[in-house]
């Protein structure tokens, strides 16, 4: 066995946690990612620190939060000057790979990888225009040049080529994320009939942040059909069984040149998509669960016990911290994520009683964008996308907006978060507290960086 294991981090992009058979549903298929959790240790309650792709992805690499890997909206890629992942490996003699969507690390970060080879979402447009409002179709793609197949084809390739230092692979699926596209057979394979509706409350959003009913008419979701929503879920799903058997296959060959016990394996996802949950499609700058909670599992035979369905709290910023302590490397300065170490070994049975997410910056800090439903007004992300925070327990989530709104949800009567409880009289001494707690969160998670000085 190799002094230092390797490290293959596979991610997908805008995935729900409850996209998976091992996670119970019961309509899509996901065998490999099945065989991979039977030897891994599962964590049910992952949720990261934003719901948008650059502020999550940043988190997973720095074990940091968005307010101080400053990474706080889509067009912030990760400054030069943050230690992450890679750049550790790196240092550490580590060969550095990253296959498939990016969306983080700048230009001249990139030039730190080894091997490259860039994804991202290449779909086609040749739907009609109802489909067009959310983003469904098929792909006319050739399938062995889809994205999702060809970075598998990369990532076998790099493994074949038997590197003799120990390698970090970051394995990134652009699936499933908007467009809801993907060729045949996938685009066919589940029937949308047997696909069961979203959760929807009558009036809902009408309690709820004003961005979001904004968002509503802008996505066309105020008026599209049950059954083009159950078609997008339907497509959805094909993407992720694509997705699952490209891993299969990455996982045949990790076992044919049998790296299984040399190798630390994560599977997870960077957040999650409405899929018509609360009348909505893709994400918004917003903190429900659809977002937020993503798949997380992580593999390393003979060394990580396995541990099926931990229900503990935790946080994507807990992987750096987590990875860097299997593989014997001290902590870093500045990582505010906690190992998950203590746990995986059966020493914890929890690390947090809350976990903190944020997105957005100070820009927009008044009111809602509106939306121009002509054709050419603003894309959907500048609309809610205003400065916000959240404190999650696992019986309550509060959620503060720049602009004084705000959603409160008791979990344990209403897990669906359908109910605003946010200003009831009813609720007003949980409201306080949890504001309390989320300010004292708020000053806990500030920048530990620069270090002090010993003088001037």
């Amino acid at each position: 066995m190799i002094k230092q294991p390797n490290v293959i981090f596979i991610m997908t992009d805008q995935q729900r946690y409850d996209t998976l058979s091992v996670n119970g549903n019961k309509i899509i298929k996901t065998p490999n990612i099945n065989e991979l959790a039977k030897q891994s240790a599962i964590f049910d309650q992952m949720f990261v620190t934003s719901p948008i792709c650059v502020p999550s992805r940043a988190s997973f690499m720095t074990g940091r939060y968005p307010n101080t890997h400053r990474c706080r909206d889509l067009n912030y890629p990760l400054a030069d000057d943050e230690v992450n992942l890679a750049s550790i490996f790196k240092k550490r003699g580590y060969h550095l790979s990253l296959i498939g969507k990016n969306h983080v690390f700048s230009k001249n970060q990139l030039n730190m990888f080894d091997y490259l080879y860039l994804q991202s979402h290449q779909k086609s447009k040749n739907v009609t225009r109802e489909e067009l409002a959310y983003d469904s179709g098929i792909d006319p793609c050739l399938l062995d040049q889809y994205p999702t197949v060809t970075i598998a084809d990369h990532a076998i390739s790099y493994l074949e080529k038997r590197i003799d230092s120990p390698f970090f692979m970051w394995v990134s699926f652009p699936d499933p994320h908007s467009p809801y596209q993907v060729p045949e057979p996938y685009a066919s394979l589940y029937d949308p009939e047997r696909i069961p509706e979203p959760k929807i409350k009558p009036g809902e959003l009408m309690t709820k942040p004003e961005g979001l009913r904004e968002l509503q008419k802008i996505q066309k979701m105020d008026h599209v059909s049950m059954k083009s929503i159950k078609k997008m879920i339907s497509i959805y799903y094909g993407m992720i069984t694509l997705i699952d058997e490209s891993i299969g296959r990455i996982l045949s060959k990790i076992k044919e040149l049998e790296l299984e016990k040399d190798t630390i394996i994560i599977f997870t996802s960077d957040h999650g998509d409405y899929m018509g949950d609360h009348g909505l499609a893709r994400k918004s700058w917003n903190f429900y669960d659809c977002l937020l909670r993503v798949p997380f599992m992580i593999s390393w035979p003979g060394v990580i016990p396995i541990r099926r369905h931990t229900d503990c709290l935790v946080e994507n910023v807990d992987l750096a911290p987590t990875l860097l302590e299997l593989c014997n490397i001290d902590k870093q300065t500045g990582v505010q994520g906690t190992s998950l170490a203590p746990v995986l070994k059966g020493e914890q049975q929890f690390l947090k009683e809350s976990i903190y997410a944020t997105i957005g910056t100070p820009a927009k800090t008044k009111d809602s964008v509106k939306a121009d439903t002509s054709g050419g007004g603003q894309p959907f992300w500048n609309v809610s996308a205003l400065q916000g925070m959240m404190l999650r327990t696992k019986e309550w989530k509060l959620c503060i907006y720049a602009n004084c709104e705000g959603e409160l949800y008791n979990l344990s009567d209403d897990p669906e978060e359908l109910n605003n409880l946010y200003g009831k009289t009813d609720t007003r001494i949980i409201e306080s507290q949890l504001k309390t707690q989320l300010l004292l969160t708020r000053l806990r998670v500030d920048d530990p960086l620069p270090p002090s000085s010993s003088g001037f």
